[in-house]
């Protein structure tokens, strides 16, 4: 049995005892050289978009601040908070690799008669993927979907979320959210009973 991290110390999984461990000795003790040399190494690389950089790289070392001092600007003129709150969560989803792909279906590629979303997939299904595991969703939800996970700050103004299906998104985001991350936000069941 191997612990997830020997020191007591803040540790994510990338910086974890258990990874190392299983990158290194376990490999090696599992499978033969031969066999080992056959294993598929990748490196996923998550790319941000250009307002992403901006906001979040070292482009502008301002560009941050103002970011926050525009969300606190917003939520002081009466801007909806789950709007916020279900963009926040997508921003952090996509930075740690785990974004929906929503402009097309996942699986074949239409962009035609989308239908579902598919969390085990990554994204939309279209009508010819979709299968009994996946119930037809309504438009103005995958659309939905669509803007807080695509939204520019600027844009942000262009839509007000139904409670409703913001509600239904946020509690389906949080499932997401630890089905790929093994992470359970502290901080949702307070976002919850404030919603």
């Amino acid at each position: 049995c191997q612990r997830f991290d020997g020191f007591s110390r803040d540790v994510t999984w990338e910086t974890s005892s258990l990874r190392q461990h299983m990158n290194t000795t376990m490999l090696t003790d599992m499978f033969t050289e031969e066999e080992f040399h056959c294993i598929n190494r990748a490196r996923i690389e998550n790319k941000p978009n250009q307002e992403e950089k901006k906001i979040f790289g070292n482009e502008n070392s301002s560009a941050m601040y103002e970011y926050l001092k525009g969300i606190l600007d917003l939520l002081e003129n009466g801007f909806d908070v789950l709007t916020l709150v279900l963009i926040f969560i997508s921003i952090g989803l996509k930075k740690n690799g785990f974004g929906l792909e929503l402009n097309s279906c996942v699986v074949c590629g239409s962009k035609k008669n989308i239908c579902s979303i598919s969390f085990e997939e990554g994204g939309y299904l279209c009508k010819d993927c979709l299968d009994e595991f996946h119930p037809s969703l309504n438009v103005e939800k995958l659309k939905t979907y669509r803007f807080i996970f695509n939204v520019g700050f600027n844009d942000l103004n262009k839509i007000k979320i139904k409670r409703n299906i913001g509600k239904e998104i946020f509690n389906e985001l949080i499932e997401y959210t630890f089905n790929q991350t093994g992470v359970f936000l502290k901080s949702s069941e307070l976002i919850k009973k404030s919603l």
